[in-house]
Order: C-alpha cells, then sequence, then structure tokens
C-alpha cells in the first residue's frame, strides 16, 4: 500500500488519550501507522499541510483541510461538521451511519487520478 496513517490531535488534552489507544492498537497490524501531537495551531497547520487526505470528525480538521487545500473527508458526529462539508462542496459520513465500506469508498474517490483536484 504504502501509505502511512498519521494521527493528529486537534483537541489536546481531550481527544488524546482516544488516538493513543487508537494508534497503539493499529501499530500492531502495520508500523506505518504513527501518533503526532501537535504543540500549536501553527504546528497543526504545518503537519496537516502535508496530508494527502485529511480524514477529520473535528470542525477545524475540516476547516483547516480547506484552508490549506488538501483533501479531506468528514466524519460528521456534530452537525457542524456536515454543514461546513456540504458547504464547500466535500464529502462527509454521518458517523451513526459510518462503515468500513462507506470509509474504503471515499478513500478511493479522493486518492484516485480522477477525483477532483482541491481548488
Amino acid at each position: 500500500w504504502g501509505k502511512k496513517l498519521i494521527f493528529v490531535p486537534l483537541s489536546v488534552p481531550e481527544d488524546l488519550a482516544l488516538h493513543q489507544m487508537v494508534v497503539a492498537q493499529l501499530q500492531g497490524l502495520s508500523p506505518a501507522v504513527q501518533l503526532l501531537v501537535p504543540q500549536s495551531v501553527a504546528e497543526a497547520a504545518q503537519l496537516l499541510s502535508g496530508m494527502e487526505l485529511i480524514i477529520s470528525m473535528r470542525y477545524h480538521g475540516c476547516v483547516f483541510g480547506e484552508w490549506l487545500q488538501r483533501k479531506y473527508i468528514g466524519l460528521a458526529y456534530d452537525p457542524k461538521v456536515a454543514h461546513h462539508c456540504q458547504q464547500f462542496r466535500r464529502p462527509f459520513i454521518a458517523m451513526d451511519s459510518l462503515g468500513l465500506s462507506e470509509l474504503n469508498y471515499l478513500w478511493g474517490q479522493m486518492i484516485s487520478e480522477e477525483a477532483a483536484p482541491v481548488s
């Protein structure tokens, strides 16, 4: 596959424990899983600017994706995430209907060469 899966918690310390737990479980499956904890908003922006694809359930993760002109998928646990993605015509999945097949489909759409460039 050749891709890295990098977790970047944007709400620290609130999200850190969950990120650490998920990364610990996934590192057993693949060494290409990392946790990078930004120390500032500027560092978060710098980290996210290098991503091929951002998958975020946080509103500000989607805002960063748009601002940095990165491809992103919103995981809409909150109506503001869905609203943001609809406003900018970006894909999102309602968390109550999230399944692996939906995420795989969106991942394929976002990284395929036919995917529209972010403008």
